[in-house]
């Protein structure tokens, strides 16, 4: 497992957010959407966009891509990633995905890395959930962590929030966009 504990994967997965008792200090995000489309529908279109869109590159375990981030989409806070997404795997009714992402360019070093899941988790026939859940670890050392504990941490849920709205809108409206075509 890259990067993340067996312990750590498996309470993200249960949907858990809070980092286990005598953790090291890292930051921890959960964010919902729904998609207004059936979860299978949601999959393929959640793959295709994303490597459609930044010209991504996927091989047999997953697709590499650019995303810009950030808790709104004018704000001035955004910075581009370089993301990693694991092809889907069956967990219950859910498709989980493994999602990490670090910042690139210019004072990348100041903007956290990401380890998540992304999940899709059916609602109904028609519908779907959208989960982020994951660990970032705050950058600059004990001045971040500072900085986090204070005022950061809400700029990160705010981001969870954000992309996660995002992929849940942009799913959705390529599936109405698809049907109205048909």
């Amino acid at each position: 497992m890259t990067g993340m504990s067996k312990v750590r994967a498996g309470r993200l997965a249960r949907g858990d957010h809070k980092p286990p008792i005598g953790a090291p200090h890292d930051g921890w995000v959960r964010a919902d959407a729904v998609i207004t489309c059936n979860a299978y529908h949601a999959r393929l279109r959640l793959w295709q966009l994303l490597s459609d869109s930044t010209a991504g590159c996927a091989d047999e375990e997953g697709l590499d891509f650019e995303l810009a981030v950030g808790p709104r989409r004018n704000s001035s806070l955004r910075k581009r990633v370089v993301a990693r997404l694991s092809n889907p795997r069956p967990q219950g009714p859910s498709f989980v995905y493994d999602l990490h992402w670090a910042p690139i360019g210019t004072f990348a070093a100041g903007y956290p890395k990401l380890e998540a899941r992304l999940a899709i988790t059916p609602i109904d026939e028609t519908s779907c959930l959208l989960t982020l859940a994951g660990a970032y670890r705050p950058p600059l050392g004990p001045i971040g962590h500072v900085a986090d504990d204070a005022a950061l941490h809400r700029l990160a849920e705010s981001t969870a929030k954000a992309i996660t709205s995002r992929l849940a809108a942009l799913a959705a409206s390529r599936v109405v966009a698809d049907h109205a075509s048909n």
